[in-house]
């Protein structure tokens, strides 16, 4: 299995947001994180060539994030709102959801936030949820297992700031 976790782009600023009265949850990208994140998408879509699942946090700037990555996949992967990736992500239950849908053997995306992303992938690979890596928005980690996922069975296989992936020129 190999487990992407992909940070959302740039989004709005939360304070100025919180002014307008709306929910954090509603909290779109900016006009320049969508720039950056389709260029960022080519970039991911050249390293890692096939995404089977791709899951995204339920919040706007998360699917708004997934939705770029999908379409740079031309629609191919898979496409779920998983709630488990909205704000304190639980490891285990994570691993237990991956485990329930059989996802084994398969390469799967999964777009959140910080600092949930980074404590997970501390989990996955040594054990205990401390942040190994920083992500800044719109940042990759990779993480493959030799068979499922689970507490320090991962290895960390790439680790791609956002203008790393902007940086990947596309397959001509």
């Amino acid at each position: 299995m190999r487990l992407i976790l992909i940070r959302h782009g740039i989004a709005e600023d939360r304070e100025a947001f919180a002014k307008t009265g709306e929910d954090d949850a509603l909290r779109p990208l900016t006009r320049l994180g969508r720039r950056k994140m389709k260029l960022a998408a080519r970039g991911l879509r050249r390293l890692y060539g096939k995404i089977d699942l791709l899951a995204t946090s339920p919040f706007t700037r998360a699917t708004q994030t997934a939705a770029i990555i999908f379409k740079a996949y031309d629609d191919q992967p898979a496409f779920v709102e998983l709630p488990l990736l909205a704000t304190a992500l639980s490891p285990r239950e994570l691993v237990a959801w991956l485990k329930h849908h059989d996802l084994d053997a398969s390469t799967v995306a999964l777009v959140g936030h910080e600092p949930s992303l980074c404590r997970l992938a501390g989990w996955l690979t040594g054990g205990h949820e401390k942040s190994i890596v920083r992500m800044k928005k719109g940042a990759v980690c990779a993480i493959d297992f030799a068979g499922g996922a689970g507490m320090g069975k991962g290895v960390l296989s790439g680790l791609y700031q956002p203008g790393d992936l902007r940086r990947i020129h596309p397959i001509i």
